[in-house]
C-alpha cells in the first residue's frame, strides 16, 4: 500500500459542484493535475489518486500548521502546538492517533492572523510564525522575548523559543534551500491601495534580521501580474516615523539601512502563503532549487489576481533569476473563483501536492518525461513573454 498523509488545511468544505473544472487549469508542457485527497489520503494501488480519505484530529483551533518528523506528528493551533508520537505507524495501520502531548501552550489566542505555520529546520528546531494581530500597527511581545510578527523556534519538546526574524506581517509559507538558508513568504498590508505593497519572497540566512513591518513596504518594479527579478524600492509607511523621525526621506533612509530586502516581490496582494524548494526528480532537472509558492489570491483589489503557483528560481548566490506562473485556472477569465491554493509540497514519488481550502481537495501535479525539452523550454522563457490567465 501506498501511503500519502496531507494535513496542509486548517479547515477544509467543499464549495464547488463536481466534477472540477481542472481543463482551466494551465501548466507547462508536460504537466498534468489531477485531484488528490484531504487529510489522512490513502493511495492503494499507487495510481496517484486517493482511494480512501480519513479524519486524523478534530474539534481543533485552526490548526493550519503541521509537520512530521521521525514517526511524530506536530499539530500547530492558535495558542498552543501538540506532537503525536508513533502517528506514521498508526496512520499506516488506519488506527486512531495515539494520546498527544502539548508541548507549548503559551501564545496569545488571538485568531487575526493566528493561523500557525510550522516546520522542522536542518537544525532539529521547530520553526513557527506568530503573524501581527493587526494590518498595521506597532508590534509588542507576545510571550517572553518573542514578539508579534516574527518567526521563531524551539527545541522539539516545546522549550527553549527563540525569536529569529522579525517585522514580519504574517508569513503562512517557508523552507529552507539547500544551503540550509531559511526562505520564507510575507504578506503585505492591505488598505495603501491597488498596487501596493507587494507581497515578498525573503531570505534569513542568519537570526536577527528585521523585515521592515510596520514602517516600511516593498513595492516591485514590473506590473501588476508579474514582478520582474531585480531591484525592488522600499516605499516608507505614512502612517509611521521611527526614531523620531519627521520627514519621509528620514524615514525612507531608516527603511533602505535597516530594513532586509526581499529576493523576490511577488505582485500586490496576490496572498502569497505555503512555499517549498523543489529538492530534484521528477521534474525536469531545471526546476531543481526552485521555490513553487501557493498565492491564496487577493481581495484588497479591485481587479483579483493571484490563485496560482508561483515559481521563482535562484542563482547560486542566491539571487533571483526568474519569477513566473506554474499553474494558474483556479480563478476563471470571467473573474469566477473555484479554488484557493494554500500550500505545496514534494510528494515521495516526486509529484508536487497543493492543497486548496477553497475547492476542499489536494491536487496532484506531475510530469511526463517525453515533455522534457518542452518543459525545460518553457520554465526557460522570459517573464515579459508570459501570456497566460492573471
Amino acid at each position: 500500500m501506498v501511503l500519502a498523509v496531507v494535513l496542509l488545511l486548517s479547515s477544509i468544505c467543499a464549495s464547488f459542484a463536481d466534477p472540477l473544472p481542472l481543463d482551466s487549469i494551465g501548466l507547462p508542457p508536460g504537466f498534468s493535475v489531477n485531484p488528490g485527497g484531504v487529510y489522512g489520503a490513502y493511495d492503494k494501488d499507487g495510481d496517484g489518486v486517493a482511494d480512501q480519505t480519513v479524519t486524523l484530529l478534530s474539534g481543533l483551533n485552526q490548526p493550519n500548521g503541521v509537520a512530521w518528523h521521525n514517526g511524530s506528528l506536530f499539530v500547530a493551533e492558535v495558542s498552543r502546538v501538540t506532537r503525536f508520537d508513533n502517528a506514521d505507524a498508526s496512520v499506516i495501520a488506519n488506527k486512531p492517533l495515539p494520546a498527544g502531548k502539548v508541548i507549548f501552550d503559551q501564545f496569545p489566542n488571538i485568531t487575526w492572523h493566528g493561523n500557525k505555520y510550522i516546520r522542522i529546520g536542518p537544525d532539529e528546531r521547530l520553526y513557527i510564525d506568530l503573524g501581527a494581530p493587526c494590518n498595521d500597527c506597532i508590534l509588542e511581545n507576545a510571550v517572553g522575548n518573542v514578539s508579534f510578527g516574527s518567526i521563531n523556534s524551539m527545541r522539539l519538546d516545546g522549550s527553549d523559543l527563540q525569536p529569529y526574524a522579525t517585522g514580519i506581517r504574517n508569513s503562512v509559507g517557508f523552507d529552507w534551500d539547500a544551503n540550509g538558508t531559511l526562505y520564507f513568504t510575507n504578506n503585505g498590508i492591505d488598505q495603501l491601495g491597488n498596487d501596493q505593497p507587494d507581497d515578498a519572497l525573503n531570505a534569513a540566512p542568519k537570526p536577527g534580521l528585521f523585515y521592515g513591518f510596520p514602517y516600511c513596504h516593498v513595492v516591485g518594479v514590473g506590473n501588476p501580474v508579474l514582478r520582474v527579478p531585480g531591484a525592488s524600492q522600499f516605499v516608507a509607511d505614512p502612517d509611521f516615523r521611527p526614531n523620531n523621525a519627521t520627514n519621509n526621506a528620514t524615514h525612507l533612509a531608516f527603511c533602505e539601512e535597516r530594513v532586509q530586502p526581499p529576493v523576490q516581490a511577488l505582485g500586490p496582494h496576490v496572498a502569497a502563503l505555503g512555499m517549498r524548494f523543489w529538492k530534484g526528480g521528477g521534474f525536469p532537472s531545471s526546476y531543481t532549487g526552485t521555490a513553487f509558492i501557493a498565492e491564496h489570491g487577493s481581495w484588497a483589489r479591485s481587479a483579483a489576481i493571484g490563485y496560482r503557483i508561483a515559481s521563482v528560481a535562484l542563482a547560486q548566490n542566491g539571487t533571483a533569476v526568474r519569477h513566473t506562473i506554474f499553474a494558474s485556472g483556479w480563478m476563471l477569465r470571467n473573474g469566477t473563483v473555484w479554488g484557493r491554493p494554500v500550500d505545496v509540497a514534494q510528494a515521495k514519488d516526486n509529484s508536487l501536492l497543493v492543497s486548496d481550502d477553497k475547492a476542499g481537495v489536494v491536487y496532484r501535479i506531475s510530469y511526463n518525461s517525453s515533455f522534457e525539452a518542452a518543459a525545460s523550454a518553457a520554465a526557460a522563457t522570459p517573464v515579459t513573454a508570459y501570456q497566460g490567465p492573471p
